[in-house]
């Protein structure tokens, strides 16, 4: 797994609960703490399943814009690698509004929830875009370490 520093501390920590070599690449305080997909190559190994970064960013707030995201995904395609957006603040930009990340492509996981941007962590709502299989095997994860879910979130059927 490839992701930024700085960053949210437990998605490293499920990362390596989960046996997974961790790896980072900057997204430096000087370059206002933009995403650098230069750096995201300079940091690929022929290893690397999962490039995973926040946008906006989770210590900075720092907006990834389209083409970098683009590139990013371009970068972890070649590798055969997936890009993974927790975009739980994106909803903070309301003009413009950005899109998420799913538009670019399968090579694309973006992540969600109304917890931080809207304070409703009681209702334990989120949601992933990611492709068919991807989704169906989140969802089996969440089924195993959720102790308990709202009634509005349970799958039926």
């Amino acid at each position: 797994m490839l992701i930024e520093h700085l960053t949210y501390e437990p998605l490293i920590a499920a990362a390596r609960w989960l046996g997974a070599e961790v790896r980072s690449f900057a997204r430096r305080a000087e370059d206002c703490f933009r995403l650098d997909p230069a750096e995201v190559e300079r940091r690929m190994t022929d290893r690397t399943r999962v490039v995973v970064l926040t946008n906006l960013h989770h210590s900075s707030s720092a907006l990834a814009n389209d083409d970098s995201l683009r590139r990013v995904g371009e970068i972890a395609a070649r590798a055969g690698a997936r890009v993974i957006v927790d975009e739980v603040y994106l909803d903070a930009l309301w003009e413009p509004a950005p899109r998420t990340c799913f538009h670019l492509g399968e090579t694309f996981i973006a992540t969600n929830s109304l917890t931080k941007i809207y304070g409703l962590n009681g209702l334990r709502c989120g949601w992933i875009l990611a492709a068919p299989e991807i989704v169906e095997r989140a969802w089996r994860l969440t089924e195993l370490f959720n102790l308990t879910t709202s009634a509005s979130t349970r799958r039926s059927g």
